[in-house]
């Protein structure tokens, strides 16, 4: 997005170049990536996606880097199934407009049995974001976005691990063949 929300900074400055404790927000991502062996990243990039690219070049030459542009805000299961043609194994999504304190070695701690993990963070003000539904055993059921009534306080942070691919984007794209969800966007909602 164009990051309304912090401007004037945005004029210039792409939201993930934007810096926290003197660092853009994208290279604490990176370097937790990089950290747990992430070397190959699709980045999906909108305005100004070319000062993305550079500094993505310039910074973290270490990593192959996709990109591919955004050109319809269509929500974030628009986004990742733009990131298919380069998906043929397990997955970490990150949204990069959420600074997280997230062990991501649980990865490689997952049970066989699980297809992923999605990270939650408890939150009162639950309608300001995708909320997560869970069973009896804290197992994911669904995600609600932005809902009206207190269903859940636990809030997508938009940090998942996808073993299997292919029933991600399966799911994407079935999400993406029926009406759009508020403000015309596709969510992961799909779980």
């Amino acid at each position: 997005g164009k990051g309304p929300r912090p401007r004037p900074h945005t004029h210039t400055t792409p939201k993930p170049l934007l810096k926290v404790g003197g660092r853009p927000v994208i290279s604490y991502i990176l370097d937790d990536l990089i950290e747990v062996g992430v070397r190959e990243v699709v980045f999906i990039v909108g305005y100004l996606g070319d000062v993305i690219r550079d500094h993505i070049a310039s910074e973290y030459p270490q990593l192959r880097g996709h990109y591919v542009v955004q050109e319809v805000q269509d929500g974030t299961a628009g986004s990742i199934k733009l990131a298919e043609p380069w998906a043929n194994e397990e997955l970490l999504i990150v949204f990069v407009d959420t600074l997280f304190d997230a062990d991501l070695t649980l990865v490689k701690r997952v049970e066989e049995s699980a297809a992923g993990v999605i990270w939650a963070k408890e939150v009162e003000d639950y309608y300001r974001y995708g909320v997560i539904l869970t069973d009896q055993d804290g197992h994911m059921e669904r995600i609600i976005e932005k809902p009206s009534e207190p269903v859940s306080k636990l809030a997508n942070i938009g940090l998942y691990y996808i073993r299997d691919h292919a029933l991600l984007f399966d799911g994407v794209r079935h999400t993406m063949s029926r009406d759009p969800g508020k403000a015309g966007e596709f969510y992961l909602d799909f779980f």
